[in-house]
């Protein structure tokens, strides 16, 4: 690959020559990178290129917001593919990409990939067999509860007879296939990511073994044996039981899974092989059938958290926090999967009511919106959350704060202050709310307001509430403000909302200020200051209420204790040095100390910032509350003293 790197500004160019096989490319400023920008314009690591291995070529993946391909901008995370001789704007350089024949790296991963789309058209063609075949009034899909032993098991075998008339396939125990040893391999990595899952603890209701239709009933127990030998064989292969973290066990799995596969696949008896692919096919056709098709495998996937349905042939994921193609598509109408989904949770959806907001029986939340509202057809989005909720141990195991700072939260959650937790979307505000309510004592009495159910408090004597949506005829809603002024009336010790986002927020200022101390809840701002100038605009959306900006900030200053602000970074996979993904992290805690009688404005006092070594640190400010933090919160003085090398924003001060 030859990147031609051209700044638009002076008219310098340099012509890069990437070594074969180089994958990933990092771009930016920094010297180190592949491609380095010297300009004070761009950021030390601007973006990416990249080839995912899954058959969709080389891309550029942005990690700043002033990135673009062929002029079409790209948001921070996102990609987009790459052609020979395409243009990719980061500013101030225009950087042409040459690709040659060189450039068709990973041999093996394109093999993999089209043997992907094989397997994906074989199962698809036998799909519509089946429809032809099969009286689909036996097997009624819109009611799980009438799956009977004997219809699947007649679907099963129409399946076995369907898949040993095509010639791609093996016909008998005695014969293999190139697709038919994929079709196996496909099956023994469903079933070990299976195992990982359930062994973890973190197997939800939307695993395999709550879906009535998805075990399979043509089992042969000699044939499941040798499987179970298999899949110890491969664990011990790709040295699973060495990580004891299910996220890093599932990225080992991923990223060296067909390479165990195809050593230890000449040891695997042939007719073992066409009993597990068709074991496969029968999962991946009754997905279709019954379930979310395609979806159903991103579920399972704990390292998935965003799922992003486009259309029926782009399916994008986010995982890790890099957002890439899944390379899946849907046989059905992404709209029938859509009415599916939303039928489960007793909504409805057509075109006076395009939009739903709603969650599934495994807490993730979904997003679905159709014509007129969109101009290409149905998209889905779903969010997916842990179903271990984060404890801040693991917080700090995964580097998202020190020990030291969990110690603050931890004590600043007993003494029952007001926090404020603020970052971007998907920055961990959720997860960190989760975390720190495991301090809350267990006889208080908690109050969760919601627009669609999120969290998930670490305590026995809480009392969910969650936003209405109007109906049909758009009346009956319930929101967010009207169940603050009603859980008032429900005797808590304290309110937690999931997120402040209009009026509600002056009505959560107030609760605070009356006797409701060790309230919480989160906001979307990037810096402490910017949730200032969020909560000054919230507070004047409420009708009929016209509160001068400095009423407002006595409000916020007598109210809220904490803003514990959060972030992202970019860091090196500790599993892969040549891989980067996205950690969240609190970036600050910032101590609310009042109103400025002389400047005017809010006295915001960080006690804890990051310091340039990437460390959560001290500044060395004391909170106004340091006395009760040493008597009653276990703390002691040097807690805020380890400072370590000078913070980037350190002025001696706290902001006005």
């Amino acid at each position: 690959m030859r990147i031609l790197a051209s700044n638009d500004i002076t008219g310098a160019v340099d012509n890069v020559v990437l070594p074969s096989g180089k994958n990933p490319i990092r771009i930016g400023s920094h010297p180190r990178m592949d491609v380095c920008l010297k300009s004070n314009y761009v950021q030390e690591e601007a973006g990416l290129i990249q080839n995912f291995g899954d058959g969709t070529g080389w891309r550029f993946c942005a990690r700043v917001d002033n990135c673009a391909v062929n002029e079409q901008p790209l948001l921070v995370n996102s990609s987009a593919p790459l052609t020979n001789n395409c243009n990719i704007q980061i500013h101030p350089f225009t950087l042409t990409v040459h690709l040659d024949a060189r450039d068709e790296i990973g041999a093996d991963s394109k093999g993999t990939a089209d043997l992907d789309r094989r397997c994906s058209s074989l199962v698809d063609e036998l799909h519509r067999e089946l429809l032809t075949t099969v009286n689909r009034n036996v097997l009624d899909p819109g009611d799980t509860e009438r799956y009977s032993e004997d219809a699947l098991l007649t679907l099963e075998r129409e399946l076995d007879h369907l898949a040993s008339q095509r010639s791609d396939l093996p016909r008998d125990d005695l014969t293999s296939s190139e697709v038919g040893d994929h079709f196996a391999g496909l099956c023994a990595r469903s079933l070990l990511l299976r195992r990982l899952v359930e062994r973890s603890g973190q197997a939800d209701d939307s695993s395999a073994s709550s879906k009535p239709w998805s075990l399979q009933r043509t089992l042969q127990p000699e044939r499941e044996r040798e499987i179970e030998g298999l899949l110890m064989r491969l664990t011990q292969r790709l040295a699973l039981d060495r990580e004891r973290d299910l996220s890093r066990q599932v990225r080992r799995l991923e990223m060296h899974y067909w390479d165990a596969w195809n050593e230890l696949l000449a040891g695997v008896r042939v007719d073992t092989r066409r009993y597990m692919l068709l074991k496969q096919i029968k999962k991946d056709v009754k997905d279709i059938w019954f379930g979310l098709g395609p979806l159903e495998d991103l579920l399972d996937n704990p390292n998935v958290s965003e799922i992003m349905v486009n259309d029926a042939e782009n399916i994008y994921i986010e995982k890790d926090g890099q957002i890439e193609n899944s390379g899946r598509r849907f046989v059905k109408d992404v709209g029938d999967i859509i009415q599916r989904i939303v039928s489960q949770v007793h909504r409805k959806i057509d075109t006076s009511t395009p939009l739903v907001d709603a969650r599934l029986s495994d807490g993730s939340r979904i997003n679905a919106i159709i014509k007129p509202l969109t101009v290409r057809g149905p998209c889905l989005t779903i969010r997916r959350f842990p179903q271990r909720a984060f404890t801040c141990d693991d917080l700090v195991r995964k580097g998202a704060m020190t020990q030291v700072a969990r110690d603050f939260l931890a004590a600043a959650v007993r003494l029952r202050c007001n926090i404020l937790v603020a970052g971007g979307t998907g920055s961990g505000k959720t997860t960190l709310l989760n975390a720190i309510s495991a301090e809350i004592p267990e006889k208080e009495r908690i109050i969760t307001i919601e627009d669609t159910a999120e969290l998930r408090i670490q305590r026995l004597h809480v009392v969910p509430l969650e936003k209405k949506q109007k109906n049909v005829e758009g009346v009956g809603g319930i929101d967010i403000r009207a169940l603050v002024v009603n859980a008032l009336r429900m005797r808590p010790d304290r309110i937690i909302i999931g997120e402040c986002r209009g009026g509600e927020a002056l009505d959560m200022l107030q609760a605070m200020n009356t006797g409701h101390d060790g309230s919480m809840t989160t906001i979307h701002a990037n810096t402490p200051r910017d949730v200032v100038l969020r909560l000054e605009m919230m507070c004047q959306q409420n009708e009929g209420t016209n509160l001068p900006v400095e009423s407002i900030h006595r409000q916020v200053a007598s109210a809220l204790d904490l803003i514990v602000q959060l972030s992202s970074e970019i860091v090196t996979d500790p599993l892969n040095p040549e891989v980067r993904i996205r950690r969240r992290i609190i970036s600050e805690v910032t101590e609310v100390v009042g109103v400025d009688p002389d400047a005017g404005g809010l006295w915001l006092k960080p006690i804890f910032q990051r310091s340039k070594d990437g460390q959560l640190r001290p500044t060395g400010f004391l909170p106004t509350f340091i006395d009760e933090l040493i008597m009653d919160g276990g703390l002691t003085l040097d807690t805020f003293f380890d400072v370590g090398p000078r913070h980037a924003d350190h002025d001696g001060g706290g902001s006005r």
